[in-house]
């Protein structure tokens, strides 16, 4: 049975949830077309996600099912995002990617940042004015899955976006993963595909509003 309740990611576990979101993302479309090479993958994924959540935590929630780390989440509100994510965080991100070159050279490493920008353009190609909260990651361990704790990290983020009363958009490039999403009430708003032929697809959660 999954525990009802959900923690809070304090900063001296984020190198957990970083493994958690690089084994989670490890066969996704995104990530395999970033990084083709499963053994460059193995080793770049983490410090990616360690970058990452590095960033993004002071300005947004970091969630997990319990201290085993099952599943994890991180949820944002737009305008933390425009007050605290600075020119200096963004390089610091750059920073902490550099890591890579231990496994990589500064070529490959320059060919996966332009992917990961490509990327991220594809997905702001969908932008709200509006002050809303995103779901900017959300997985669960592959050995965890199906036993309800994506559900758990689902109902806890609703209450969220519901208490705020504002709009939530995710986007997700895994089309499997839309119909899961309406089950919780998001609906698909945008569609946006890489060079590649990988699809982006935003949704909004609008609830109570």
């Amino acid at each position: 049975m999954v525990n009802s309740k959900v923690i809070n990611v304090d900063r001296n576990n984020i190198e957990e949830v970083s493994k958690v979101l690089a084994e989670g993302f490890f066969y996704d479309d995104l990530y395999k077309m970033i990084i083709p090479d499963e053994e460059k993958r193995k080793k770049l994924l983490p410090i990616y996600f360690m970058a990452y959540v590095r960033t993004f935590y002071d300005i947004s929630k970091v969630i997990a099912t319990s201290e085993n780390y099952e599943g994890v989440a991180l949820i944002y509100n737009s305008e933390s995002i425009k007050r605290g994510f600075s020119f200096l965080g963004f390089m610091n991100f750059c920073f902490m990617n550099i890591r890579m070159l231990k496994y990589i050279s500064f070529r490959e490493y320059k060919d996966i940042m332009g992917k990961i920008k490509e990327a991220e353009e594809a997905v702001t190609g969908y932008k709200r004015e509006d002050n809303h909260m995103h779901l900017e990651l959300l997985v669960v361990g592959e050995k965890y899955r199906g036993k309800g704790y994506g559900r758990r990290l689902m109902e806890h983020i609703i209450e969220v976006i519901e208490k705020e009363n504002r709009v939530c958009v995710l986007e997700t490039n895994n089309e499997d993963n839309i119909s899961m999403y309406e089950k919780f009430g998001f609906t698909l708003v945008n569609k946006t595909s890489l060079k590649d032929g990988t699809n982006h697809y935003s949704m909004e959660y609008n609830g109570k509003i």
